[in-house]
């Protein structure tokens, strides 16, 4: 009787494609993390960088649209037509609340504060005209020095209201 041979693999040509197979599944699997921690990193980095920028343009914004600006014990008040916005400053945030909401916080250590009057008479123990900050921000000091100009009815409205 005659015996058909069938054609197929050997288990050892199955052995091999597993093997080839499993390497080719580690290293696509090795370079998605690789990928995906780059792409994390980047984007923690991105967010760090508008979170600077959006601190900066708030301050200043609120510093210019401000008809008093008043610090105290790590807080900054600015008021304007519409309400109050402060600044909590502490070591390791920055809090701020818009017409008392909080609205953000940014994460950056606060080195140095001080906020300065520098005209003779002034016209409230906690009023304010130039304001500096130093935080740490992408392993560096960043400096602000913002001033406040008023005009001579808003510091007699400060003076007359004796609110801070």
């Amino acid at each position: 009787m005659q015996t058909k041979k069938l054609k197929a693999f050997t288990l050892m040509e199955l052995s091999i494609a597993m093997l080839i197979a499993a390497i080719c599944i580690g290293m696509a699997f090795y370079m998605f993390q690789f990928f995906q921690r780059l792409y994390l990193s980047q984007q923690r980095e991105k967010q760090e960088q508008f979170s600077f920028s959006l601190f900066q343009h708030l301050l200043k914004k609120d510093m210019d649209q401000a008809q008093a600006v008043f610090y105290a014990e790590n807080e900054l008040q600015l008021l304007d037509s519409a309400g109050t916005v402060r600044y909590v400053f502490s070591e390791n945030y920055i809090a701020r609340d818009h017409y008392q909401q909080q609205t953000d916080t940014f994460n950056f250590k606060t080195l140095a504060i001080d906020g300065l009057y520098r005209n003779t008479s002034r016209p409230s123990p906690t009023c304010i005209d130039e304001f500096q900050v130093t935080v740490t921000y992408d392993k560096e000091e960043h400096s602000f020095i913002l001033d406040k100009k008023y005009a001579a009815q808003q510091l007699m409205q400060i003076a007359n209201t004796k609110q801070y």
